[in-house]
């Protein structure tokens, strides 16, 4: 029997043990498919938005927004869950399931346990997947908190914070009904169990008679008692009990549970009362065990913390909530107090948050006894000074540097009080007045130390009360000042009166600082102003009056030499020579003055940027041919080589400096080159133009490429018997003129291997979609002068769109004669590739009896490699183009040779 008896009780605890492993398993799986239930619903509301964004066509983010917000406020989860919105500054849009119309703040709201929600919803959206947390919060249908657990996650395009959350009661209603299955089950289980138990006491009754049945009628009270499904009703009847050992098992039971239950009851009601009191308590308390474990904490102290309650108590208070720094110190203070020795019971020290900020308490401690006298625990009782210390921390500081600010200012300061008298001064103002000590300041008014007139000749008495009160009404005054020291030193002062509060008391600060030698300089420079401006008109004058001089009798002898060299006076070779060295000495002195004269104005600041609209490369077509004729040499290749990817070469830009730079460059080049070739070049990007010059020459030496920019410096070869002419203030001016422009230039060579110049200059690109050509070349005649059949295409292809006529000529002879007869053309375009008669012989016979003929030659892309193009330009050809080349480009560049053929050149 009695083995009976102890199997059933291991059944017993075995079956309890697994219903109560059952009841947490089905919890936990409870909450986490809760958890997943909310957050699959706060994923769907992201990606509704994002579905929405991309598929719907919405008139605005703002009318989506609000489908949204009304979607969510109507959705519902389970029992009595919800999806909520804020925003990321705390503005609710959906809360209690409800869209907010208006404004409401969010950042403020705390649960029971002190749980800031904002905070707390902030730092889960800082997590990439969001996060779940839980708190105390009212439900739609009660207002008493309940337990909840919610999922919250940001939608940083929108800065929204978007959750869903459930009430812990709403599943825990499942629980219960599993708990009831359980306990059913169990007593099912049991009721079996018994029955077999009494079957078998049956049996043992049948065999040891009478007495075994009274046992099992004595049992079965026991039974029927634990068979109670409610704890509070397990008492056990023993008026049914015969067997004396029963009916004293029964009262020795029975009187256990009811010490047990009154003692718990007493307990939970001096707990609760002592938390109730802990909890109204404006202070932070804090109980202490002897292990100095947290055992109590009230709210003002979780709230302090930053942490919950239930995080709180347990833990070990000074390893866990104390600054480092005061651990070791207040530890031993503990352990003196707790072990009944004697040590502070006031203190000050830092605890650490839960969000890592260290705040000043200031501590009282007592012990606490137990009902025999001993030792229980420590009270703890605190007051936050965190922000008292530091707002007189603050205060200390801002009047330790307000004052060394004013005593360590290199400038005179002073404080004027309400009767307008000096109160108080620093070292600076004693020696600008050049007193002894501050006393012989204090006390007195400004005026005082003053000559009594001012320079415009007011009295200072009465213009310093004039600017007092200024300073009083306005809050400000500033002031220039004649002073008198206490030695009657007079000085110029700047004088800064700013009106200020001490004390309820509006006092003046006075800032001096002492002038005179600045004065005393600005008059200087004026006077040196004035001489400067002098000088300049009087050089001025002088280059005015000299480049006259010089050039009046230098024109004269260039041009009686070009009249003599006409008129054939002689045929005699060496007279001719005669004749080319003087207009060669006459063109280079001109030169010369010429770049005196900018050197001239370049050094006194005299240079002005002139910006006309030109096609840049008929200008360059025109600089070609002008220093071809300068520099005839038969063993050098002069060669144009233009961008062929150019847009438009129609510019505004300064175009005098940009001839006058390349021909700097030009006649350098042919200077130092005596065989090979020298290439213009030049391209247009972002609004500037780059233009280069390239020489097959001497080359410059990498030691001389910072040097040759600078002022009359001339290039000179080691033990060579050649000296280059020239005045050395070519390339200095040119990069002066950059400089003052916006453009720049560079260098690059090697010696003996030839130079490259290479420039760029602002320039503002037109196209041709922007200078309205379809009026401008409406009704125009073009004569294409070709007998190739793509060429032919791809002209007229470009020049369809606007409403031009074409002719085409098949050969040269025939071109001659329709010029000769006089017939209609605006524009001549000469294929380079012409067969018969070429461009360059056409050229010349077209232009030898019709000059006023603009002509402009097109190159195909086969012949891009020949020498033609300069060959037809120094033919007398006005421009030239690409059959490659942009179709913008082409039609601005003939638009503008018609355009200066009809006189309308800027």
């Amino acid at each position: 029997m009695l083995t009976i008896l102890v199997y059933s009780s291991f059944w017993l605890y075995y079956e309890l043990k697994e219903s109560n492993k059952k009841i947490a398993d089905f919890y936990k799986k409870s909450e986490e498919k809760q958890k997943d239930i909310i957050k699959r619903e706060v994923n769907n509301v992201i990606q509704l938005i994002e579905y929405n964004l991309r598929y719907v066509a919405y008139d605005s983010i703002e009318e989506l927004q609000d489908d949204i917000l009304d979607y969510v406020s109507s959705h519902r989860i389970g029992y009595g869950g919800y999806v909520f919105i804020n925003t990321y500054n705390g503005q609710a849009l959906v809360f209690d399931g409800v869209r907010i119309i208006g404004y409401k703040d969010m950042t403020n709201l705390t649960d029971p346990n002190g749980i800031r929600l904002y905070d707390t919803e902030m730092n889960c959206v800082k997590k990439p997947d969001g996060d779940f947390f839980r708190y105390k919060f009212k439900k739609l249908d009660t207002f008493s908190p309940v337990e909840k657990i919610s999922y919250v996650k940001g939608y940083n395009d929108w800065r929204w914070i978007i959750g869903a959350g459930i009430y812990l009661d709403d599943f825990e209603k499942d629980i219960a009904n599993q708990k009831e299955s359980n306990r059913a089950d169990l007593l099912n289980k049991l009721f079996y169990f018994v029955l077999i138990l009494i079957i078998q006491s049956i049996l043992i009754f049948i065999i040891v008679s009478y007495y075994s049945k009274t046992l099992r009628k004595e049992l079965s009270v026991f039974i029927s008692t634990f068979r109670k499904k409610r704890p509070k009703e397990l008492f056990i009847d023993k008026s049914n009990l015969k067997i004396q050992e029963f009916v004293e098992l029964a009262d020795t039971t029975n009187n256990t549970i009811k010490l047990f239950r009154k003692k718990q009851e007493l307990l939970e009601h001096d707990k609760n009362a002592i938390q109730d009191y802990f909890n109204k308590a404006e202070i932070i308390l804090i109980a202490l065990n002897k292990e100095g474990h947290v055992s109590m904490i009230n709210d003002k102290g979780c709230k302090t913390l930053e942490y919950d309650r239930e995080y709180i108590i347990g833990k070990q208070w000074f390893q866990n909530f104390i600054a480092p720094a005061d651990v070791k110190q207040l530890s031993n203070k503990f352990a003196i107090n707790i072990n009944g020795g004697i040590s502070d019971n006031n203190m000050d020290f830092h605890v650490i948050t839960k969000s890592g900020r260290q705040k000043i308490i200031s501590w009282e401690t007592s012990l606490i006894f137990d009902n025999e006298g001993n030792i229980d625990s420590m009270l703890f009782s605190g007051i936050d000074k965190t922000g008292i210390r530091s707002v007189e921390n603050s205060l200390l500081e801002s009047e330790l540097k307000y004052k060394l600010l004013f005593d360590k200012n290199s400038d005179a300061t002073l404080l004027l009080d309400s009767s307008n008298t000096f109160a108080d001064c620093n070292q600076s103002a004693i020696e600008l007045f050049e007193v002894s000590e501050k006393s012989k300041l204090i006390g007195k008014h400004p005026a005082e130390f003053s000559p009594i007139k001012q320079q415009n000749g007011e009295l200072s008495l009465l213009k310093a009360a004039e600017y007092i009160e200024s300073a009083h009404r306005n809050g400000h005054c500033r002031f220039e000042w004649v002073h008198t020291s206490s030695k009657k030193n007079e000085f110029y002062a700047d004088v800064s009166i700013t009106s200020i509060p001490i004390n309820g008391i509006d006092y003046l600060f006075v800032l001096i600082r002492d002038i005179t030698e600045k004065k005393q300089q600005a008059k200087d420079l004026l006077i040196a102003k004035e001489k400067a401006e002098q000088s300049d008109k009087i050089k001025g004058s002088f280059l005015h009056n000299m480049q006259h001089e010089i050039r009046t009798p230098l024109n004269a002898i260039i041009g009686f030499s070009q009249l003599l060299r006409l008129q054939d006076v002689s045929d005699d070779e060496e007279t001719n020579s005669y004749y080319d060295a003087i207009m060669s000495s006459g063109n280079q002195l001109t030169k010369t003055i010429d770049d005196i004269i900018s050197f001239s104005q370049l050094s006194a600041g005299d240079i002005t940027v002139k910006e006309r609209t030109i096609d840049v490369s008929k200008v360059i077509c025109d600089i070609f041919r002008e220093e071809y004729k300068n520099h005839q040499k038969n063993d050098i290749s002069f060669i144009i080589n233009p961008d062929k990817d150019i847009i438009s070469t129609y510019l505004s830009l300064d175009s005098e400096k940009m001839s006058l730079i390349l021909g700097h460059l030009t006649d350098n080049a042919f200077k130092f080159t005596d065989s090979g070739k020298i290439e213009i070049g030049y391209s247009i990007y972002n609004d500037r133009i780059q233009l280069s010059v390239t020489d097959t020459g001497i080359g410059i030496d990498p030691k001389h490429h910072d040097t040759i920019f600078e002022m009359f410096n001339r290039i000179s070869l080691e033990n060579s018997y050649k000296l280059y002419s020239g005045t050395g203030l070519g390339l200095s001016i040119s990069k002066e003129i950059l400089l003052h422009i916006g453009g720049d230039i560079k260098v690059e060579s090697k010696k003996g291997k030839g130079t490259k110049f290479t420039f760029n200059m602002p320039a503002r690109i037109e196209t041709a979609d922007n200078l309205n050509l379809s009026e401008s070349l409406s009704d125009k005649t073009i004569t294409l002068v070709t007998n190739k059949k793509n060429t032919t295409i791809k002209l007229k292809e470009i020049f369809k769109k606007y409403n031009l006529r074409i002719q085409q000529i098949f050969s040269g002879e025939e071109a001659v004669s329709y010029c000769q007869n006089n017939l209609p053309s605006d524009l001549m375009i000469i294929d380079t590739d012409l067969t018969g008669m070429n461009a360059i012989t056409l050229t010349k016979a077209i232009k030898s009896f019709n000059n006023n003929l603009p002509i402009m030659v097109v190159i195909p892309g086969n012949k891009e490699d020949k020498i033609i193009k300069e060959e037809v330009l120094i033919a007398g050809c006005d421009n030239f183009f690409y059959l490659s080349e942009n179709p913008d480009s082409i039609i601005i560049k003939s638009w503008n040779l018609i355009k200066a053929a009809n006189n309308n050149t800027d």
